[in-house]
């Protein structure tokens, strides 16, 4: 059948040649290469390239010194002691552990109401910022980045067992 349609319409595959535009590109590349203007090389495209180390000149005023690790972090743990009147104050403690620093966040002395809320958002942010939340008493509790470890003795533990306990108790003791 199809070839009916070809004598029909006059077209053989004698006539099709296939041309290939890439061809044209790489010959016009090639002999603009040949133009005596351009220098010579030996290198085929298929040869990797050797690379040099080219040579500094200030390698004979280096003294040899110890190598120092910049990402390092070298300052001192610090403890921040807060008691927050407000929820503004709670984002204080947030940003400090966030920026490494272990808080200590005393909320006796606030509305039961606005240390509901404190907790609330301090607990919620140590958990989004990894960080850890242990209650020292039922007012008062240290929240620490994710790379700092709070540890604590037996006597501690049956006062609080949870954080979500620890924020039961601190709700009921603060009405």
């Amino acid at each position: 059948m199809a070839g009916f349609f070809e004598k029909l319409f006059g077209r053989s595959n004698d006539d099709y040649e296939e041309y290939n535009e890439f061809d044209d590109y790489y010959n016009e590349v090639d002999s603009d290469y040949d133009d005596p203007g351009y220098p010579q090389d030996n290198y085929s495209y298929n040869e990797p390239i050797e690379k040099t180390k080219p040579q500094s000149q200030s390698d004979h005023r280096r003294s040899p010194g110890r190598v120092v690790d910049l990402n390092q972090k070298s300052y001192q743990q610090q403890i921040v002691i807060i008691e927050p009147s407000n929820i503004e104050s709670a984002q204080q403690v947030c940003d400090d552990v966030r920026s490494g620093k272990t808080v200590i966040c005393n909320i006796e002395k606030i509305d039961p109401k606005i240390a509901q809320r404190v907790i609330d958002f301090i607990t919620g942010a140590a958990y989004a910022l990894r960080g850890n939340v242990m209650p020292i008493s039922a007012l008062i509790f240290v929240v620490a980045p994710g790379t700092t470890n709070i540890t604590h003795n037996n006597s501690l533990r049956e006062t609080s067992d949870t954080v979500e306990e620890y924020v039961r108790r601190a709700a009921v003791q603060a009405r």
